[in-house]
């Protein structure tokens, strides 16, 4: 999660020293309103200078049709008169509006697509002076609500031109960031149109008054004396403040403060950049929300929902109260989502989340944990009956049918029942017990609820034990890998593959991974499964080269648990060694959870492994919870974005910038990236243009044997 106190933290440090660097005291001084030139603030509009003086220099915004949208009050009375300036057509007050040369430049600025400065010289009509020549410097700021700076130069008495300001200087007239100059003292010498909008004072106001206007008076005396001190100490300070605005209200400021250096690079003052805090709270707390809930349906996520079963089971321990929970998996959505499309059968289930959660109390948690399968917390229950009528209501709110492209479909739901404290203590103890009951009402035909039995078998067919079937699919040869390829998106190039395990039982046939990774991780046995799986795929690797196929990466899935073997980095090592296989092309994938659960122990692994040459991915980026600040510090190489993003990519503006943010990070960080289950062309266009470089999915190739991805590798060569 990005810590959003500390990312503004360091962007607003980091405006000020930049700007701070390029301005010289002695630039911005002489500027008269904006930024602020020390004058009789009560003296009119004046258009003679005295010889040798800067000539005078006005502000003004407008929008590229030339509506004024704020202007200096002095430039306004120059031009206006009593009348004011704001909301009127620049055009109005052009000598010549249609001359060629001004036409050109508002088309030339129409058609800008990214911030640019211009000149234009020509002549100004004002309320009482006449016509007045003047030289204006323009900065366009394209987008949505397009802007333009205008810094209008009036020449002096001579008819000198005026000079143009330098670059530094237009950064703070035009900044968006909110700025303050002031001498060593904290005598404000200049302040910019940004900082009027933030606080409410205005220009002629601030040059004339201390810094400490702002001052809120929620900070202690040595408070500032501290931040004096480190700005003599080191030339900067950077913190959270409360300030006091025009109007009086005090509000939660970010304020990064560097010194200016003067003509002859000493201290001749100070820079402020200010951010409101506001808008970053709001900021944060939709990062918040994005992080704990189902873009979907807007419900919460397996993180949030674990959070709240957890508080309840602790909860309980101090009463004689029961904490119920239900997992509910919708049946058939499967045929719903191969007759009528995802984004149909993404409606039935926003319908359906609609549903769950008018039929049960204001107090109980529904959320989505992914797919079609919903989680109910029940707490404080009196008994297990009370649950059995909850159940049977959410069973009763899918009877109604839905409408999917005009056409009523029926689903209903398998529901599992479990209860804490008597199936479990813990809130992924508690989850597992209700996915299993669930397994077990849906194995009996669907539109049923079951609750959790403790003997009931846990393996999908009757009269089989998943573990000790496990425990005998290595000897007896029942695992295979296939494998999926992994596309370099612009040229269509196979780049890589991920090894998919497979179980094919001889009675049961094949055995999906979700039923049975979580027992061998549980039971240990992922160690060896997951050495076998590492042998096998370094060893299919080299033999599609040595068969002619050119060499592309390996990916291979391996667990926290079995990170945690003290042997692990040797059984890799043993691996490539084994199958001569080069360690650069191997490639380790772990679950961003996993990293989540980051110890030191598993640094030095993992940076054991970079020793070696083998490549580190986080696998399922952007629904986990691992800190920006551990991603940086970890030996990583990768980030793959989950297929839920990408699912949602078209229909749900969220999911898109989500998939376009962490691309972006990714692109900062100076890491790989590959998008998960993409699979139409749709979404390979979208992310394409989005920076993607690297896709999987569907649309380039399903999961498939060792001797199909070669053929499919020889072919994409």
């Amino acid at each position: 999660m990005i810590e959003s106190r500390q990312l503004l933290h360091e962007l607003a440090r980091l405006k000020a020293r930049q700007v701070a660097a390029g301005l010289r005291v002695t630039q911005v001084s002489r500027v008269p309103a904006w930024p602020g030139e020390r004058r009789d603030i009560r003296s009119g509009p004046t258009l003679a200078r005295s010889p040798g003086s800067a000539p005078l220099e006005l502000h003004l915004v407008t929008d590229f049709s030339g509506r004024v949208l704020e202007c200096d009050a002095e430039l306004a009375s120059l031009l206006a008169g009593d009348t004011g300036l704001k909301g009127a057509d620049i055009d109005a007050f052009i000598a010549m509006p249609g001359q060629p040369g001004f036409a050109a430049l508002l088309d030339r600025i129409r058609g800008a697509t990214g911030t640019d400065t211009y000149n234009w010289q020509g002549d100004l009509r004002t309320a009482h002076a006449g016509d007045v020549r003047v030289v204006a410097s323009l900065i366009a700021h394209p987008g949505e609500t397009g802007t333009l700076s205008w810094l209008v130069r009036i020449q002096g008495a001579n008819g000198a031109e005026a000079p143009k300001r330098s670059l530094p200087d237009l950064a703070f007239v035009a900044a968006i960031d909110p700025m303050m100059l002031t001498d060593p003292e904290g005598q404000v010498l200049a302040v910019n149109p940004a900082f009027t909008r933030l606080t409410g004072f205005d220009a002629n106001a601030a040059v004339t008054s201390p810094a400490s206007i702002l001052r809120s008076g929620r900070h202690a005396a040595g408070f500032f004396e501290r931040m004096w001190k480190r700005l003599r100490d080191t030339g900067e300070w950077s913190g959270e403040i409360w300030n006091r605005h025009a109007d009086g209200e005090e509000r939660q400021t970010w304020l990064a403060i560097s010194s200016v250096a003067d003509a002859n690079g000493d201290v001749g003052g100070y820079l402020a950049v200010l951010q409101d805090f506001s808008m970053f709270k709001d900021a944060e707390s939709r990062l918040h929300h994005l992080a704990h809930h189902d873009p979907l349906t807007g419900l919460p996520n397996r993180l949030l929902f674990q959070d709240r079963v957890a508080q309840q089971i602790a909860l309980s321990k101090r009463t004689d109260e029961h904490v119920i929970l239900m997992y509910m998996d919708l049946d058939r959505i499967d045929v719903v989502r191969a007759t009528f499309g995802h984004e149909v059968a993404d409606r039935l289930v926003f319908q359906a989340a609609a549903r769950v959660r008018a039929a049960v109390r204001e107090q109980d948690t529904v959320a989505r944990l992914g797919g079609d399968a919903f989680t109910v917390l029940v707490p404080r229950m009196k008994s297990h009956q009370d649950a059995s009528t909850v159940a049977g209501k959410l069973l009763k709110a899918m009877l109604p049918p839905f409408l999917a492209h005009d056409r009523a479909v029926c689903v209903s739901a398998s529901i599992g029942v479990a209860a804490a404290p008597e199936h479990a203590s813990s809130a992924t103890g508690l989850l597992e017990c209700a996915e299993q009951a669930a397994a077990a009402a849906k194995r009996s035909g669907g539109g049923c609820i079951r609750a959790y039995a403790p003997e009931s078998p846990r393996v999908e067919n009757a009269g089989s034990n998943i573990e000790t079937a496990l425990s005998r699919a290595l000897e007896r040869k029942e695992l295979e890998l296939h494998y999926q390829p992994q596309v370099d998106a612009a040229s269509g190039r196979i780049a890589g593959a991920e090894a998919l395990l497979r179980w094919r039982h001889p009675s049961f046939g094949e055995i999906a991974p979700s039923e049975f990774i979580r027992v061998a991780e549980r039971t240990g046995k992922i160690v060896p499964i997951g050495a076998w799986v590492m042998r096998e795929a370094c060893r299919q690797s080299q033999a599609w080269q040595e068969s002619g196929c050119p060499p592309i990466r390996i990916a291979v899935n391996v667990s926290g648990r079995q990170l945690d073997d003290p042997n692990f980095v040797s059984m890799v090592e043993a691996s490539l060694t084994e199958c001569g296989l080069d360690a650069s092309l191997l490639e380790i994938e772990l679950t961003e959870t996993d990293f989540a659960e980051y110890s030191p122990a598993m640094f030095r692994t993992l940076g054991r492994l970079r020793e070696l040459g083998v490549k580190i991915a986080i696998d399922d980026f952007g629904v986990g919870y691992s800190s920006l600040d551990r991603i940086k510090k970890l030996p990583v190489n990768r980030i793959k974005i989950d297929q839920s993003f990408v699912h949602d990519l078209l229909v749900h503006r969220r999911s898109g910038a989500i998939a376009a943010a962490i691309i972006s990070l990714a692109d900062a960080l100076h890491l790989d990236v590959t998008a998960e289950g993409v699979e139409s062309e749709a979404q390979y266009r979208n992310l394409l243009e989005k920076g993607c470089a690297e896709m999987q999915g569907f649309f380039f190739g399903r999961p498939m044997p060792a001797a199909d991805f070669c053929t499919h590798l020889m072919a994409a060569a």
